[in-house]
């Protein structure tokens, strides 16, 4: 099993949906890099931890979003009014979710803070440690959002009705998506930065310790972005392109 893979496996116990070790949203289609992955997204993991987006069952058909066609029968669902649960500070900034207790300590202040991730200061070490022979963690910066579907067994029931006209479609899309692969959306965590690593057993003493570092980015007096230090483990940081404007 590969550390990306562990990644996954590890977080989706915590509860929080399913984990993507790659969770920045693909270059292709523009309208997703400034929103994202969105409820009602019908897709499927890829091999790199992204999740690939077919068609949404929340837009029209000829919305961008379903620039690959939908499938016959297609049923765009009405949300109706008042039909999510938003959570704007689900995530707090400085947090972390991980399947074990790890430790994260700023190696160029003294004091504790409360967020060790700000003020990113170039030549700021992050040390993540933890004792478990098998982590996983994703680290939130500036904290995250949350947004759920309020009446879910509608999503349940139109999948129901229509999953066999999915897989038809996306069969005919040659994607080489198998019966069982396709995920409909229902609920996201969204944050504007993130960290994700992951380590087993093949780490040295059965501890495992990574270090982040800060690093100025752009020209002389410009900001300053969390990377990863070389290390044996999965680990990634994001986004890798400039935020989007809504």
């Amino acid at each position: 099993m590969s550390d990306r893979d562990l990644y996954s496996r590890l977080l989706l116990a915590t509860g929080n949906g399913y984990p993507l070790s790659y969770p920045e949203p693909s270059d292709d289609l523009p309208q997703c890099q400034v929103r994202g992955l969105e409820i009602g997204d019908v897709g499927a993991l890829s091999s790199d931890g992204s999740f690939n987006v077919f068609f949404n069952i929340c837009r029209s058909p000829d919305d961008p979003s379903n620039r690959f066609g939908v499938p016959v029968g297609f049923e765009r669902l009405d949300l109706g009014s008042n039909p999510f649960i938003s959570k704007k500070a689900y995530h707090r900034p400085g947090s972390h979710i991980s399947n074990t207790k790890i430790k994260k300590r700023r190696l160029d202040v003294d004091a504790q803070v409360d967020n060790v991730f700000l003020p990113v200061g170039a030549g700021a070490v992050i040390k993540v440690s933890s004792t478990s022979t098998k982590a996983a963690v994703l680290l939130l910066p500036y904290g995250g959002s949350r947004l759920d579907v309020r009446f879910v067994d509608t999503f349940k029931d139109l999948a129901l009705r229509h999953a066999q006209s999915w897989y038809v479609f996306v069969t005919t899309l040659r994607t080489g998506v198998e019966n069982g692969d396709l995920y409909l959306i229902n609920g996201v965590d969204k944050s504007v930065s993130w960290g994700v690593a992951a380590a087993g057993h093949h780490t040295e003493r059965g501890r495992i310790s990574l270090k982040l570092s800060a690093a100025q980015t752009g020209s002389a007096g410009g900001s300053n972005t969390w990377q990863w230090e070389a290390n044996t483990a999965f680990a990634d940081m994001g986004p890798r392109r400039p935020a989007g404007k809504a």
